[in-house]
């Protein structure tokens, strides 16, 4: 099986961080590799990726989220790409869902979870805007094909929806499969949980 390239950009965030990567260890079965991107962050996180022995690099200050997310990208080895937020809690099932999601058929770009249980639903990529900027999976062929990620310049913080609006204007379709949760000790607000 391939595997599965996890890249997590975070800033000042260690305790959320830690709570994501003991998700993913605890719920991801099939291969992966995790990437931490530590973007500008002085709270000891790059201490707690060296203790636990997670790939990562510590920039001297912070970066825009694209510019992280891209260097983490250079540096993966799968070839499927990943592509999470630091906030996101892994649920059972969670990548193989989304991977399943991805490889059945051969136009799908890029598939998201949702906060609802297992689906699969096709072009639903406009609801759930704050799950949609927490995660996105997408093939290497897909990076080769469109590119690296762009800061969009009317909105900074919508840097994968616009990755998805890039991928679905190069004819690509878009996908919801597979859950995650929202880290309940974040600050953001909590996405209510609906079906598309």
């Amino acid at each position: 099986m391939s595997k599965t390239s996890i890249i997590i950009p975070v800033h000042m965030a260690k305790e959320l961080l830690g709570k994501c990567i003991a998700s993913i260890r605890n719920h991801t079965d099939i291969p992966y590799e995790i990437i931490v991107i530590d973007n500008g962050s002085n709270d000891g996180t790059d201490e707690y990726c060296r203790k636990e022995r997670i790939t990562f690099v510590s920039l001297p200050w912070k970066h825009a989220v694209s510019d992280a997310c891209n260097l983490g990208l250079r540096l993966s080895t799968g070839e499927n790409l990943l592509l999470l937020k630091h906030d996101v809690l892994a649920s059972r099932n969670w990548l193989s869902g989304m991977l399943q999601g991805l490889n059945s058929q051969e136009d799908i770009g890029i598939v998201r979870p949702s906060l609802t249980p297992i689906q699969i639903h096709l072009n639903k990529h406009v609801a759930d805007e704050d799950v949609l900027e927490r995660c996105i999976l997408f093939k290497r062929d897909l990076l080769n094909k469109i590119g690296f990620l762009q800061t969009p310049q009317l909105f900074a913080d919508r840097v994968f929806h616009d990755y998805c609006s890039r991928a679905s204007q190069a004819g690509y379709q878009l996908m919801i499969a597979g859950k995650v949760k929202l880290n309940p000790d974040s600050t953001i607000e909590r996405v209510a949980a609906h079906t598309p």
